[in-house]
């Protein structure tokens, strides 16, 4: 299960994912857990188990076992850094079984007010330019 503190995001701000890995079968073994962010999200921190970080992805250090209905609550905080529809995925996986289960996901990453202004400011300069050229026109 993965929640994030938000949808929708300014650029700048910090987004939090908190993860919670649940084991409903026989112990696992070896259980490791990834968050990779697209260009737009930088992770800033970890917490819950040992970690590493690295540009655009956090990974969890595997945790030696996990019994049947014990779960392990992990969290991750990322800075969004660009505007813009940011991809993110979580894999979970263990040992005992083939491959990952993965989650994935976009967080809308809005751009600053001052980035907004500029940038209409240069679409204004646009339209005003077509619009005096047309008039200008026979």
């Amino acid at each position: 299960d993965c929640q994030e503190s938000t949808v929708d995001a300014r650029q700048g701000e910090l987004i939090r994912w908190r993860v919670t890995i649940r084991n409903e079968g026989a112990t696992a073994h070896h259980v490791v857990a990834s968050l990779y962010f697209a260009e737009g999200i930088e992770p800033t921190a970890a917490a819950g188990h040992g970690h590493s970080l690295a540009t655009g992805e956090a990974k969890f250090s595997p945790v030696a076992s996990l019994r049947e209905d014990d779960s392990i609550q992990l969290e991750v905080t990322g800075r969004a850094v660009r505007s813009g529809a940011v991809a993110y995925r979580i894999e979970v996986g263990c040992r005992d079984l083939p491959g990952h289960v993965a989650r994935e996901a976009v967080i809308l990453v809005r751009p600053t007010s001052a980035e907004c202004s500029a940038w209409i400011g240069r679409r204004g300069a646009e339209l005003r330019s077509v619009t005096g050229s047309e008039q200008d026109r026979p």
